[in-house]
């Protein structure tokens, strides 16, 4: 009896001795796993971050296009011309604005067709070719007699990615004088 007593402690003590090499192996499987998924959480969170950034680049640039147009209608309301000067030709004619113009263009309502869009000194401007992927057009629609209430529909569109993904900003703009 007292031999196999000692067979038994044996036993016990030989079976708590150290892992085995599947123990391991699956330890490493699971640390293994549990990288891969932090990892491609990692890497999916960049890839969002990037595409939020030009999300919002886009929205602003869409922005800026609608302000634009609200410029020129405002300077000439400030210069005391008709307010649809250089953006519809006469208060019943169509719209014409070209579908890119540039902030600095405002006093002269210089007319490119170029629509892409270049970043200089932290400034975007309109370009030929742009540096920056996206593009920006503008059109306009109109309602109505302009010199009685009428109103011009403003639609600004940025596209980026070859044109796949889009950011749209609209605006009525009215006589502020009616």
């Amino acid at each position: 009896m007292l031999e196999k007593i000692k067979r038994t402690k044996s036993a016990v003590r030989k079976s708590h001795s150290g892992f085995s090499l599947i123990e391991m192996l699956v330890v490493v499987f699971i640390v293994a796993v549990g990288l891969v998924g932090i990892l491609s959480v990692y890497n999916s969170s960049i890839a969002n971050q990037y595409e939020v950034r030009r999300e919002m680049i886009a929205a602003g640039l869409a922005q800026e296009g609608m302000e634009l147009v609200r410029s020129i209608r405002d300077y000439n309301l400030i210069n005391e011309l008709d307010w649809w000067n250089n953006l519809c030709t006469g208060a019943s004619g169509t719209c014409n604005l070209c579908p890119s113009i540039d902030y600095n263009s405002l006093s002269t309502h210089a007319c490119t067709a170029n629509t892409g869009i270049c970043v200089s000194s932290g400034r975007y401007s309109q370009c030929a070719s742009g540096n920056t992927g996206f593009t920006r057009e503008i059109s306009l629609t109109k309602t109505g007699d302009l010199s009685a209430g009428g109103y011009i529909s403003v639609t600004s569109t940025v596209s980026w990615d070859g044109g796949q993904k889009n950011s749209t900003a609209t605006d009525m703009l009215y006589d502020n004088n009616f």
